[in-house]
């Protein structure tokens, strides 16, 4: 029998009927509720005749669980998208991997027909376009993630992978139907996806959706409200709390677990929340290709990021980290043979991370590639050099990344030329093509960029630099 994502959870919504199922705003459902709103937007998109590929780029919200839940089972493949992209991105993303439709909040427009309109969400169709790689019969949702191009990987995840994800992260946190978790991550993210949908729903818990910025007071106040026994966020709100002055007794009573992913926790940023709040904080690593790795099992001894999931090995080979989980993405829907190509012949899958592991525990070591991470969203160098050197006047780019604690780091670049722009034309032009946590927050400008003597950028010089002040300032 074929495992299904969406009659798993419609099953659990039959066993936990009375019991309340999500938290958002004014809307709270049972998951009787819950099933309901599945099988109503599972009718909606088979009566539709809606093609299979199915772009989501939402705010998290109750709506979007259900819409989501029910494209799949409607035979539909929702891919899920960060709703902070540029619309010049989506639509990147969107010829990339063929999309066939994108729903979207109504306030967002796009030059697109529009083909339908439902419980304050919309439907816009891209054009026709034959299939050049087709989706694997597993599929049920694809995610993304960072690619060696301007365009992200598109991931295939199985029915069976992201149950399995759901149930490894419920059995080894011991997730029970008396759980109530906030989540801060935006639902396309791994943070999110891998710790509070799949997870949430098959152990009967409940899941509270925040809506808008993060900021301490405002998260504490809704956990309070929900009685919170876990919360799930990115390092930056941990240091924003640490650095609050918020009383002790503004945290809930009910919180029992608290996890921190994406970016690396720093040990003062713990320690802090340590002292302050009696917080011992989950550092838990996942990556979007092999989905969560740790968690932190014996909170008290909380260090690194965390021990190994039930299931999951990690193992080091020349300082890279290598992982096997056992809900491992099926494949890059956009670059065919790419993750075959980072598996070793017994099945681990060779990261981008450095890393040590002593006695069970890992702990991160800083990457070996031109990945950049702003608040934990991740993406490569050659993105903002791309749409740098699309400008007019820019006729080299350098980008990188300079570390910030609890935030990954900050986007740099020094842009060359000889009739540049200046700054505000540069980050204006930028909009248009990229996210908003994608423009350099520092550029610096100079007529050539240092090379060394066979030709290439001096990147070890150039960082020195940039941060010496050594280029022209805007």
């Amino acid at each position: 029998m074929n495992v299904n994502l969406a009659d798993s959870v419609l099953d659990a919504c039959l066993r936990f009927a009375d019991r309340p199922a999500l938290h958002c705003l004014s809307t709270s459902w049972s998951y009787s509720e819950f099933a309901g709103q599945i099988q109503a937007w599972a009718r909606w998109f088979a009566g539709s005749q809606i093609p299979a590929r199915l772009g989501f780029a939402l705010p998290n919200s109750a709506l979007y669980l259900a819409a989501m839940y029910g494209a799949v089972k409607a035979g539909k493949v929702p891919f899920l998208i960060d709703d902070k992209l540029s619309r010049t991105e989506i639509g990147a993303i969107a010829r990339d991997v063929q999309l066939d439709v994108l729903l979207v909040a109504t306030e967002w427009e796009f030059d697109l027909p529009r083909i339908g309109e439902w419980q304050g969400l919309q439907l816009y169709a891209f054009p026709a376009a034959d299939k050049t790689n087709l989706l694997h019969p597993s599929t049920a949702v694809c995610r993304f993630t960072s690619g060696t191009s301007s365009a992200p990987k598109c991931l295939e995840f199985s029915h069976t992978a992201v149950l399995e994800a759901g149930r490894v992260w419920m059995r080894s946190n011991r997730m029970e139907s008396s759980d109530i978790t906030l989540c801060l991550a935006g639902f396309f993210n791994g943070l999110a996806f891998n710790t509070s949908l799949a997870a949430t729903f098959l152990s009967g818990a409940q899941l509270v959706i925040y809506s808008g910025w993060a900021s301490p007071p405002q998260v504490l106040r809704e956990a309070a409200r929900h009685h919170v026994t876990r919360l799930i966020g990115f390092p930056a709100f941990y240091k924003l709390l640490a650095s609050s002055g918020l009383a002790r007794n503004k945290l809930p009573a009910s919180l029992q677990q608290v996890y921190s992913a994406a970016s690396s926790l720093s040990d003062d940023t713990r320690n802090a929340l340590k002292a302050q709040y009696g917080l011992d904080v989950s550092n838990y690593y996942g990556i979007a290709e092999a989905g969560p790795v740790t968690t932190e099992a014996d909170l008290a001894a909380a260090c690194g990021n965390g021990t190994a999931l039930q299931g999951c090995l990690m193992r080091t080979e020349n300082g890279v980290l290598q992982v096997r989980t056992p809900y491992l993405a099926t494949r890059y829907l956009n670059r065919p043979g790419e993750l075959e190509k980072r598996l070793t012949a017994d099945g681990f899958y060779v990261t981008s991370d450095l890393a040590v592991i002593s006695e069970g525990r890992l702990f991160l070591r800083g990457r070996r590639d031109a990945i950049l991470d702003v608040g934990g969203k991740k993406f490569e160098s050659s993105e903002v050099v791309g749409a740098l050197l699309s400008l007019p006047g820019v006729d080299e780019a350098f980008v990188f990344g300079d570390p910030v604690p609890d935030q990954g780091m900050a986007v740099c670049a020094v842009v060359a030329g000889q009739n540049l722009p200046d700054e505000a034309v540069i980050r204006r032009q930028l909009g248009c093509q990229l996210a908003a946590f994608k423009i350099p927050q520092k550029i610096q400008f100079a007529s050539a960029l240092p090379r060394n003597a066979a030709g290439k950028i001096d990147a070890v010089g150039l960082r020195s630099r940039f941060r010496n002040r050594r280029f022209q300032n805007a």
